[in-house]
């Protein structure tokens, strides 16, 4: 079980070790998407994988590797576009460089579309037991606008195979804010998902990144950004039809029924270690960061040459832990607790707390729950997250909290 935001129940601890293996290659790139990927260089995957085999066994031979594998995420990009044959000799990999008798959570990213037979009873015989489903929309006119290759009715069948083929633990992405959605088209969609009672759900709203076809669309006066108040009811509408369906609201943009938690997810949120492969991938080991170079051919030719891909790596000072910290736990149900308030605030938690209470004035009980244990934020708050991490971080940075 665990606590809601306001709630009592009590809180499952997430796993130490993750991997994440990211795959950069895509039939073709989605209008709002600025994850690295490619989208015309499928026929380089057999480099990518050589590559990508290297790169595990260097760092499986490193003195911080993982000492134990948790969980293992497979994201990108397209990974349902990995020939069945090259996900086994991946994973084959993992298992010989790295101790995965522990492994409890090993989750696969997929796109509606081209999702074989042949793929699914791989992703089977290898130990994926979760799959992410990016549906984004079961609007054809929405699917359109964020430039999905996939239908409403490839959703529908992408589910069903899974589900029939003994997958239980299955998730779907789904985008709110979309120009042209409506709120009956956005109560439409969360509906129909509702039927197919999926385990898990994650709700993003839509971001316009610099850079994007969509955004150039926006700035360009060809599409309208929703009103922010509209997708405020878009959220907050989902969050309470969610639980009256018995999902529990365990992070800003997840839902999961009981038990069905992204554990992979959760280590992120609550820092702990994790490594990722492939380019542009991040890993997250003691008190330094480090991340790939976000280019495929870079990628290649480093690892031709028997180099790790790293593009840069960043040691965590303890000022910068704390405020990671603060902005990771206020994304979840546990909230922060009020022991890291005061490390971060110097043992003065009930002060700042206090010069809360001023900035937001009668907002305060809408945005923020406060109990004897910890802070969290509510769902409104939740909504509002980005500029409320402001307000504490402008807080910290005034009175110089920060160690």
């Amino acid at each position: 079980m665990t606590q809601q935001a306001g709630g009592e129940k009590a809180i499952i601890e997430p796993p130490a070790q993750g991997v994440y293996i990211h795959f950069p290659f895509c039939q073709r790139k989605c209008r709002y998407c600025d994850f690295y990927s490619e989208d015309t260089g499928l026929e380089r995957c057999d480099q990518w994988l050589k590559a990508l085999l290297t790169e595990i066994e260097l760092r499986g031979q490193a003195p911080n590797r993982l000492p134990a594998i948790r969980t293992i995420y497979i994201g990108g990009g397209s990974p349902n576009l990995l020939p069945p044959a090259q996900l086994s000799m991946l994973v084959d990999s993992l298992y010989e460089h790295f101790d995965c008798r522990a492994l409890s959570e090993f989750t696969m990213e997929l796109n509606p579309n081209r999702i074989t037979p042949a793929l699914v009873r791989r992703m089977q015989s290898v130990g994926v037991n979760r799959v992410s489903l990016g549906f984004q929309s079961l609007q054809t006119n929405e699917l359109q606008v964020l430039g999905r290759l996939h239908t409403v009715a490839d959703c529908l069948a992408a589910f069903a195979k899974l589900q029939t083929q003994g997958f239980t633990n299955c998730s779907i992405d789904l985008i709110y804010g979309i120009p042209g959605q409506t709120m009956a088209s956005w109560q439409a969609t969360i509906r129909q998902v509702l039927e197919l009672q999926p385990q898990h759900l994650s709700l993003y709203n839509l971001t316009y990144e610099e850079g994007t076809p969509l955004t150039n669309a926006l700035h360009q006066g060809e599409i309208l950004a929703l009103d922010e108040e509209l997708e405020w009811q878009m959220y907050a509408w989902a969050a309470a039809i969610l639980t009256d369906a018995g999902f529990e609201h365990y992070e800003i943009s997840n839902w999961a029924k009981p038990g069905f938690y992204s554990q992979h997810n959760l280590a992120y949120w609550h820092r702990k270690p994790y490594l990722g492969f492939g380019p542009s991938a991040h890993s997250f080991i003691g008190h330094q960061r480090s991340w790939n170079v976000n280019s495929i051919d870079q990628y290649l030719n480093l690892l031709a040459k028997g180099q790790l891909p790293l593009e840069g790596t960043e040691l965590i000072s303890d000022a910068k832990r704390y405020l990671e910290i603060l902005m990771l736990a206020l994304r979840t149900n546990r909230g922060i607790e009020l022991k890291d308030l005061e490390n971060i605030c110097q043992d003065n938690a009930d002060r700042i707390i206090a010069q809360l209470l001023e900035r937001l004035g009668d907002q305060l009980e809408m945005l923020i729950t406060i109990d004897d244990k910890s802070l969290r934020l509510t769902t409104r708050g939740w909504f509002l997250y980005d500029a409320l991490v402001k307000v504490f971080l402008d807080l910290i940075k005034e009175e110089d909290y920060g160690h």
